[in-house]
């Protein structure tokens, strides 16, 4: 069970606001419990594949599933989905468009800085965004990478952008602990990297964070 100050109304765009009680309560029974447990060992097994997923589907009795109960209580939740459809979730719909205006005209300023961490960009309307205000010359933007494999992704997804700098560590997973100590290290770095820059510049560059962090 979990509280929020707020839950859908009756009417489409219509927010009941609640600063006492709100509650949702979503449970499960022993059966659907186990069975989601299995599915969990599959999706934080690195070592699994989308094979091991459908042969799950293929083996697993999911009718023990109550569907319709779940998505009953679930859809009393004010929540945006981070899919294609939350654009067609009226009650949220004009929220989220302010949200992504008001990000775009920062990121459209002089000067200015994106920093992310624990961020994938999986959203393809927020990754178009930022991809889009890259043509910002001023801005500069510090994607942290949680090890290697996410530095490839992260790179893939913004080749070709001069003013993307990846954050990573060479000396294990950017934890945020690591993340901060290495703050002050960034600069310094930088005056070097801008110097190699200068001879390569159709590189993207990375900052990477030495193994004594």
């Amino acid at each position: 069970m979990c509280s929020r100050p707020g839950e859908k109304g009756g009417r489409d765009g219509e927010i009941e606001l609640n600063y006492g009680s709100s509650n949702y309560n979503i449970t499960f029974d022993e059966n659907e419990n186990k069975l989601v447990d299995r599915f969990r060992s599959i999706l934080y097994d690195a070592d699994k594949t989308n094979i091991d997923i459908d042969a799950f589907y293929q083996t697993e009795d999911l009718t023990s599933l109550n569907i319709d109960v779940f998505w009953q209580e679930y859809n009393k939740i004010p929540i945006v989905n981070p899919t294609k459809w939350k654009f067609h979730e009226t009650v949220f719909e004009e929220a989220y468009y302010q949200i992504l205006r008001h990000l775009s005209y920062e990121l459209e300023r002089q000067n200015s800085v994106l920093v992310t961490f624990g961020f994938s960009f999986a959203d393809e309307h927020i990754l178009t965004l930022v991809q889009r205000s890259l043509s910002n010359p001023s801005l500069t933007m510090y994607v942290s990478c949680f090890n290697e494999s996410e530095l490839r992704w992260m790179k893939d997804k913004f080749n070709g952008y001069q003013n993307v700098k990846f954050i990573y560590s060479d000396s294990g997973f950017l934890n945020f602990s690591k993340f901060n100590r290495s703050i002050s290290t960034l600069v310094p770095q930088k005056k070097e990297r801008d110097k190699e820059a200068a001879a390569q510049p159709n590189e993207t560059e990375a900052v990477e964070l030495g193994g004594s962090l």
